[in-house]
């Protein structure tokens, strides 16, 4: 059958078809505060985020380490991320039901380890508008300043917040098959530990991510823009490489 593809001598079909997962990592909002000045007594973190491609019933890396680590945002609750800063994993040739995006959000100490300041973990299953298991609706969260008083809450980077911006840009993105949304994030195990018994377990705030998911695809297959304004599918950069199947 002409139609099937010649193996190589390694035993591949040439012109094998991978899925692609592709996201970017916009903003943070309400996160928790880990640092405190002494001389003013107002509370704040350094925070930058780690996401991985794990195994959804495990969190292990899937096959090979798959990381993006985002710059770091300077004494904020409220970063924002105003430069493409994102990922296009391809070559993924493990069941996208079987995976996840894994967010971690770390406060960065010059002396100390890095504190976690919470996480969240995305079924990719979820993060597919084609899937029965998607969930995601255009809305936004309540406004910055939520933090707990004493708390610096003002935005880093980027324009003032503004919902009706915010709503239109998720909507824009929607049509471009990008799926933009805030996801809550929870606190780590070694936070749970840290609450004292009968504490109550502290809001770790949002994350808003966008996402967006191609099957069966080639490597050389464009993204969608995940940046403002520009608009156009293009090739992005992309972190080549294949994930290992067992």
């Amino acid at each position: 059958d002409s139609s099937i593809p010649a193996p190589t001598p390694f035993g591949v079909p040439l012109f094998m078809k991978f899925n692609t997962v592709s996201l970017h990592v916009v903003a943070c909002r309400n996160l928790l505060a880990s640092d405190k000045n002494i001389l003013t007594g107002s509370s704040t973190s350094d925070p930058y985020l780690i996401v991985d491609l794990v195994d959804a019933a495990t969190l292990n890396p899937a096959g090979v380490s798959w990381t993006l680590r985002t710059p770091g945002k300077n004494q904020t609750l409220n970063p924002v991320w105003t430069e493409r800063n994102g990922a296009d994993w391809r070559d993924v040739n493990l069941p996208l039901e079987t995976l996840a995006v894994r967010v971690r959000v770390f406060d960065a100490d010059l002396l100390d380890e890095d504190d976690p300041l919470g996480e969240c973990v995305l079924p990719i299953a979820e993060l597919d508008p084609n899937s029965d298991s998607f969930k995601h609706e255009v809305s936004h969260e309540p406004t910055p300043g939520a933090a707990a008083p004493g708390n610096r809450v003002e935005i880093a980077s980027g324009p003032p917040w503004d919902p009706a911006r915010e709503l239109e840009e998720m909507e824009e993105f929607r049509r471009r098959g990008v799926v933009d949304a805030w996801h809550p994030l929870r606190p780590t195990q070694s936070m749970l530990e840290k609450v004292r018994k009968g504490a109550e377990v502290p809001a770790c705030g949002h994350v808003r991510l966008r996402t967006w998911l191609m099957r069966d695809s080639d490597s050389t297959a464009p993204v969608p823009d995940m940046t403002i304004g520009r608009g156009a599918s293009q090739p992005a950069p992309s972190w080549r490489g294949r994930l290992a199947s067992n």
